[in-house]
């Protein structure tokens, strides 16, 4: 059901919260988008911690030209006081995908004459100020189905989320229900959303993304932003 006038209690367990539960379950739930509650919510929360970020398409809160900027959000094992926390659904073929999101990068900077810079950042090594700021300039957050993805709520305004994951069909349709979540928030936050389908593979860092297919849903998104910035 969509929700308007909604409070969302935290139990002591994060996984059972009604937030949790409403946007894992629905699917493209059918509501106002972006959503009166969560949107503004967001965008507080981003800007109250990253006041200086990117307020809209092209420009910063002092009004000047901005770059558009494209992060593969990088999952990487965990360092914890000396303990290594392994982290799971790497991809196996990183370099690959980061070297293709950069050529695709370099390309559509020459062609519509507008700065385009391609980052891989782990939003672990940051702290929630900093992601927080890079999230709120960034265009494009590209990443694993996972926690991380929840940085697709407080992107820049109308922003473009591409999750790789096995609950999307090869005909981009999601059809786990456990990928719902991401675009959901995406959606009701008011940012755009591709669901790239990608097999679990083996280990932890047995993931391999098909670079060719991909390289296509990143020009869709490049070219769909760099639209808004060119009318902003």
């Amino acid at each position: 059901e969509c929700f308007e006038r909604l409070v969302f209690p935290f139990s002591q367990r994060p996984s059972h919260t009604a937030l949790r539960r409403t946007v894992m379950r629905q699917p493209f739930a059918e509501c106002l988008q972006p959503n009166p509650i969560l949107a503004p919510w967001m965008r507080h929360i981003r800007s109250t911690l990253a006041p200086h970020a990117m307020v809209s398409p092209g420009t910063t809160t002092d009004g000047a030209s901005s770059t558009v900027r494209v992060v593969l959000s990088a999952r990487r094992h965990l360092d914890m006081e000396g303990d290594t926390k392994s982290v799971s659904r790497q991809l196996a073929n990183e370099a690959e995908v980061f070297a293709m999101v950069r050529e695709v990068a370099s390309k559509m900077s020459a062609l519509r004459g507008v700065r385009v810079a391609a980052e891989l950042r782990d939003f672990a090594t940051l702290t929630l100020a900093e992601q927080l700021e890079l999230d709120a300039r960034t265009r494009i957050l590209i990443g694993n189905h996972g926690a991380g993805l929840t940085h697709c709520a407080f992107l820049a305004e109308r922003a473009s989320c591409v999750e790789i994951s096995s609950g999307c069909a090869k005909n981009d349709r999601i059809t786990s229900s456990v990928a719902f979540m991401y675009a959901n928030l995406a959606q009701w936050t008011g940012h755009s959303y591709a669901c790239f389908y990608a097999p679990h593979g083996e280990g932890i860092s047995g993931r391999v993304v098909d670079v060719e297919a991909l390289r296509q849903v990143v020009y869709t998104q490049l070219e769909l932003q760099l639209d808004l910035v060119a009318t902003a």
